[in-house]
C-alpha cells in the first residue's frame, strides 16, 4: 500500500537511442559522375524518452479509499 508520495515531478517509463543513415543518389546515365548527378547523405541520431508528467498532480486529484 502506498502511504506517501513526495516531490514526484515526472516518471520516465522508457528510453532509447536511435540512429539511421539515409543515402540518396540521382545519376545521369550518359555523363561521368564528376560532371552530373546528386548525392545526399543524412545521418540522424537521437535519444528518445517516454515520460509521464506529474507536475500538475496534487491532493485534489487523488482519491483515497
Amino acid at each position: 500500500m502506498l502511504t506517501s508520495l513526495t516531490e514526484l515531478k515526472e516518471f520516465k517509463a522508457a528510453s532509447a537511442y536511435y540512429e539511421t543513415v539515409v543515402d540518396l543518389e540521382d545519376d545521369t546515365n550518359n555523363l561521368p559522375d564528376f560532371i552530373s548527378g546528386e548525392r545526399v547523405l543524412y545521418v540522424g541520431k537521437g535519444h528518445v524518452e517516454a515520460v509521464v508528467d506529474f507536475s500538475e498532480f496534487d491532493e485534489r486529484r487523488v482519491n483515497l479509499s
